[in-house]
């Protein structure tokens, strides 16, 4: 498998500005982060500018990195499962202008959040999906337009679509081809079964990554064996089931004291270290 990470690593940051960085440690590809508001906006990316985009095109390029995924926007404003129609349709629009950024960046995976905030399990659940399920199915036919898949990640368990039998029934339908899961080993790990348990569930429908750890009480993206993941189980389930080309990591800063430009050192080195584990192979 190839290893990639995503730039949200460097989400506060000109994202123009972190891809040499991100070469330098040896990576060869990525997964665009494209933020709003708190999340980088527009720090790290404006995908709303052709311009920007373009640039980022000719960077890549020079560099020799390869996109494989972006992960669309999300906030409480853009959340696709929201009650207010107004907000729905502004979240769909939004993840729309992104996937048209991924297609001009040469990538193929859009990964979308099926609800952002902590306060969606406290509404209806019935109209929560209902939003949802409407919203993605706009963004299914536009994404087989453009010849790109859609993920949906496997979201927190507090939040909306942080719960197995709701993401199976949010893909009903769906072509596998076409739609399927990002499996978030940290957000996964704090599921009741665990991480190594929710992929064996998903795993026909996994099309995509993000890998990180935590210490089991908290998302915390810390590089992989910082936490508690039984990762050699792990990384063999993911391997024997060839879901994914690239092992994705999502590795974040906000839980550790470490620079950005250590982490992505680590954490390409133990990467490394899982996908070459004697049981793995």
């Amino acid at each position: 498998m190839k290893i990639g990470i995503s730039t949200g690593l460097f989400f506060t940051r000109n994202i123009l500005e972190a891809l040499p960085e991100i070469k330098e440690a040896g990576f060869d590809v990525v997964e665009i982060w494209a933020g709003t508001e708190k999340y980088g906006s527009f720090t790290h990316f404006n995908w709303h500018k052709d311009r920007q985009t373009q640039s980022l095109d000719v960077c890549l390029r020079g560099l020799g990195i390869a996109v494989e995924s972006l992960h669309s926007p999300f906030s409480e404003l853009v959340d696709i499962s929201s009650p207010d129609e107004n907000l729905r349709t502004f979240a769909v629009e939004e993840i729309e202008r992104s996937m048209y950024c991924l297609k001009r960046l040469g990538g193929r995976i859009l990964v979308v959040h099926p609800a952002s905030t902590d306060e969606s399990l406290k509404d209806d659940i019935s109209i929560r999906f209902s939003q949802c399920r409407k919203s993605l199915e706009h963004l299914y036919v536009r994404a087989q337009d453009l010849d790109v898949k859609i993920a949906i990640e496997t979201q927190l368990p507090h939040i909306f679509g942080g719960e197995i039998s709701v993401l199976m029934r949010l893909v009903e339908g769906f072509s596998p081809e076409a739609c399927g899961f990002c499996f978030d080993s940290s957000h996964a790990n704090l599921y009741r079964k665990g991480a190594i348990s929710t992929f064996d569930e998903l795993a026909l429908r996994i099309i995509s990554l993000h890998i990180s750890d935590n210490k089991g009480s908290a998302d915390d993206h810390l590089v992989p064996g910082a936490g508690m993941i039984n990762w050699r189980d792990l990384v063999y389930r993911i391997k024997k089931s060839g879901c994914c080309e690239v092992f994705m990591l999502e590795v974040l800063k906000g839980h550790t004291d470490d620079e950005p430009r250590d982490i992505l050192v680590s954490s390409r080195r133990a990467a490394l270290h899982l996908l070459h584990n004697e049981r793995s192979k």
